[in-house]
């Protein structure tokens, strides 16, 4: 390991290919939409939002 960390947020979109094998730390963004919360990023998991604004 590293003596240092990468630290970037979720709206860079990189794949989890290239977090792991950089050892990349993600800062989660969230966001609310219509009095929900979403989180664009959760390690592991599809995350791919879409709102509506119509």
């Amino acid at each position: 390991m590293p003596s240092y960390t990468i630290l970037t947020d979720s709206s860079c979109n990189l794949t989890e290919e290239l977090i792991d094998a950089h050892e990349l730390e993600i800062l989660s963004l969230r966001f609310m939409n219509e009095g929900n919360e979403y989180t664009s990023y959760l390690k592991g998991e599809t995350t791919d939002l879409v709102c509506s604004t119509a």
